[in-house]
């Protein structure tokens, strides 16, 4: 499972790669009669993840402060405030501004070799009927890499600024200000990406020789992305910035997911035209695990509609061509503080809220090819 969303503006993510690779899955079958037949497998794959993007924090904070910067400032500083706070000693580089970039920040991190197990059985009392039903099995699977936060000038002009006068360095430490923000801080990191449990049934029904139809169900535990937690190996003086909106713990950066368990449906008709060709259609409405209230623009994925084609095709030496194309498409609206997972305007949303008090709208097209090849032997 393999998922890549590319931008190119701001704030919006410009990489986001989720790859589940299977490098093998050794599989045995049992036939108990001649009807029922269970099957295993041990899938181990290679599970990875990347992010990379440019950060800002709109926070109500953040504004009122550049505000009273602005106000007690003006253009050209304020001589008696280095006896003050030292809201002016960052010049206008220092003064916050809540909508400007603050960092970019870039996540690698792999998981080389995660097992799972697979369970499956097929009931098939005749050649016109068949239920199927697999489990999926899910990991808890923990990835490591490396992390790289590239900062802007603003937040450490400012807080330089406050603990070069003479009560910054008091209120700074107050709310756990860091006493510089380095340009660039990288290291090594850990993080655990869940790998969820699915579950799929199906029916298999063949009305006439040569026409099949399938439905199908599925059920996929998103609960357990409930949040995402990046561990790093040390501090990180841009997130201190951060402890007065909650974030304890500068070392640990932790994105709120809210993903919530999903039933999809499904229906494909098969067509077999001759003894060596067959014709597939399928339609699949699947529901995004991501509600309205906990979408962003990192996985910006709506409920979608599922449409494909596929053509089969047997040579006269037994080798087996499938040939698919899938198409999908769905939209979103999310508006104004509906979702705290990028348009909140509330005094502690701070991480990771780059949209706050935005409408916000999108959609998504993914198109698929694929060809296999089978050759019994």
């Amino acid at each position: 499972r393999s998922t890549l969303f590319p931008y190119t503006t701001l704030f919006r993510s410009r990489k986001v790669i989720m790859q589940r690779l299977v490098y093998v899955s050794p599989s045995v079958a049992y036939k108990a009669t001649d009807t029922l037949s269970f099957g295993v497998g041990i899938p181990v794959a290679h599970q990875g993840f990347a992010l990379d993007t440019d950060m800002r924090m709109p926070n109500k904070f953040l504004g009122i402060v550049g505000k009273l910067q602005d106000a007690w400032c003006g253009d050209s500083g304020n001589a008696v405030d280095v006896f003050f706070l030292g809201l002016c000693g960052g010049g206008q580089e220092g003064r916050l501004r809540p909508f400007n970039k603050i960092a970019s920040a870039s996540f690698e991190a792999t998981a080389p070799m995660d097992p799972t197990i697979n369970l499956g059985v097929l009931w098939e009392p005749n050649e016109s009927f068949a239920v199927g039903a697999v489990y999926q099995g899910g990991s808890d699977t923990v990835l490591t890499g490396r992390y790289t936060f590239r900062a802007e000038p603003m937040l450490n002009n400012f807080v330089q600024g406050m603990y070069a006068s003479l009560f910054g360095p008091i209120a700074a430490s107050i709310v756990g200000l860091p006493t510089s923000i380095p340009a660039e801080q990288s290291g090594h990191m850990s993080m655990k990406l869940p790998f969820v449990e699915h579950v799929q049934v199906g029916v298999k029904i063949k009305p006439v020789k040569r026409v099949q139809i399938n439905l199908d169900a599925g059920w996929s535990n998103w609960e357990k992305w409930d949040k995402l937690t990046m561990q790093f190996d040390q501090n990180i003086n841009m997130l201190m910035m951060a402890r007065m909106f909650g974030l304890e713990d500068p070392s640990k950066l932790t994105l709120k997911r809210g993903y919530r368990n999903t039933i999809s449906y499904g229906v494909g008709l098969q067509l077999q035209l001759t003894d060596a060709l067959t014709l597939r259609a399928g339609y699949e409405q699947r529901p995004s695990s991501i509600p309205g209230s906990a979408m962003d623009l990192i996985a910006p994925l709506p409920d979608l509609a599922v449409k494909s084609l596929g053509l089969g095709y047997v040579t006269r030496k037994g080798l087996r061509i499938d040939a698919t194309a899938s198409y999908a498409e769905g939209n979103f609206s999310v508006p104004a503080d509906s979702s705290c997972n990028m348009n909140c305007s509330g005094f502690l949303n701070a991480i990771y809220n780059p949209y706050a008090g935005l409408d916000v709208s999108g959609g998504i097209r993914i198109r698929y090819f694929g060809i296999q090849f089978t050759q019994a032997f």
